[in-house]
Parts: C-alpha cells; sequence; structure tokens
C-alpha cells in the first residue's frame, strides 16, 4: 500500500506538471495566432494605404495584394495549428506513457512484494522446521541419562530413535 501510494503520489504529481505545462503552451499557441492576425490586419492596412496613396485602388494589383496577405494569413495561422497539434499529441502521448509507466511500477512493486511475502514464509516454516527439530533433539538428549557409548558418538539407534521422534515431533 505504501508503494503504490507513493507510485500514484508520483504519478499525480507529473500528470500535473502536464496539466500545467499544456495550459502553458496552450497561452502561447493562442498568442501566435493573435499575432498572426494582428500582423494580417496590419499588413492589409499598409496595403489599402499604399494603393490608395498611389491610385490603385480599382486595379487589379490591389486583389494581389490583398489575396497574398490572405494566403500568409492562412499559411502563419496553418502551421501555428501544426505546431500546436504536435505539442498536444506530445502532452498525450507523455500522459500515456506516466499512465503506462504507473502501471507497470505498480505491478512491479506488487510482483516484489508477493516474492518477498513467499519468501518470508519460507523462511518462517523452516524456523519452524529448526525449533522442532531442536525440540524434539533436546526431547531425546534428556531422558537417555548420558548414555554409555563409549565412542563419544550416536550410534544407529539413537539416530532413528531421533529420527522417529522429529518425525513425530513434526506431524504434531
Amino acid at each position: 500500500k505504501k508503494k503504490q501510494s507513493e507510485l500514484e503520489k508520483a504519478k499525480n504529481q507529473s500528470l500535473l506538471n502536464l496539466d500545467t505545462e499544456k495550459s502553458t503552451g496552450e497561452k502561447v499557441y493562442y498568442d501566435d495566432k493573435n499575432k498572426a492576425y494582428t500582423q494580417n490586419v496590419q499588413n492589409t492596412q499598409s496595403i489599402r494605404d499604399y494603393m490608395a496613396k498611389n491610385n490603385l485602388l480599382q486595379s487589379g494589383e490591389s486583389v494581389d495584394a490583398l489575396l497574398r496577405s490572405k494566403s500568409d494569413l492562412s499559411n502563419n495561422v496553418g502551421r501555428v495549428n501544426d505546431n500546436e497539434r504536435t505539442f498536444n499529441n506530445s502532452i498525450n502521448s507523455r500522459r500515456t506513457g506516466l499512465n503506462n509507466d504507473y502501471l507497470s511500477n505498480l505491478a512491479s512493486a506488487k510482483s516484489d512484494y508477493e516474492a518477498q511475502k513467499q519468501k518470508d514464509i519460507m523462511a518462517y516454516e523452516e524456523q519452524l522446521r529448526q525449533e522442532a527439530l531442536a525440540s524434539a533433539r533436546s526431547s531425546y538428549g534428556g531422558g537417555s541419562g548420558g548414555g554409555g557409548s563409549s565412542s563419544g558418538g550416536s550410534s544407529a539407534d539413537d539416530y532413528d530413535i531421533t529420527r522417529s521422534n522429529i518425525r513425530n515431533e513434526i506431524m504434531y
């Protein structure tokens, strides 16, 4: 739960950072579009002023100049829109990557947890086995009165009795 909480907190912080970056980007592209429209208005006014000053308002040159101005506006706005689309796609890809990384890290953490849990269970079972073995040995050693063997080691009969006691203790 702690690792999941940490991963979720990191993911949410990263997503919040992406939202902030997207908001900032949207403002930049909005400003860029406004600049393009403002520039177009200024260019159109300059063309009209030039044409009026030179008595060319009714000529084909004024129409061509105004059409070029409109074309420039379309190109500039199209370029801004393309940049904005690329930016948004990048943000969305990074968002998807963050979510996928979160899910992957969460699955990895759960897998690590399960593996550690399995190791702990096995260690606990081994500890119980060792305690049962020690208990069986102590119960066998306490009732023998010291044994009569001069060799100082265990005989085969002692081994079989100990083994039997251990089995009984484990089964118990």
